[in-house]
């Protein structure tokens, strides 16, 4: 009953393997973001907007 409250894209994935690829993506997303900034400049990037951008990726807000 409560397994199709869960998004359909996960309908065959138990939810342990969606919360292990949940902090997998967000791990990759700082990893993308430190090297991010140590390419440009600190200023150029304000951290709330690599917030607001790994949230689209990320709708669950885990990062």
């Amino acid at each position: 009953m409560e397994e199709k409250t869960v998004a359909k894209k996960y309908s065959r994935t138990p939810k342990r393997a969606i919360t292990q690829r949940r902090e997998r993506s967000s791990v990759r997303l700082t990893g993308l973001v430190r090297r991010r900034l140590q390419l440009k400049e600190p200023h150029q990037i304000p951290f709330s907007d690599c917030r607001r951008q790994g949230s689209k990726h990320n709708p669950l807000g885990r990062n």
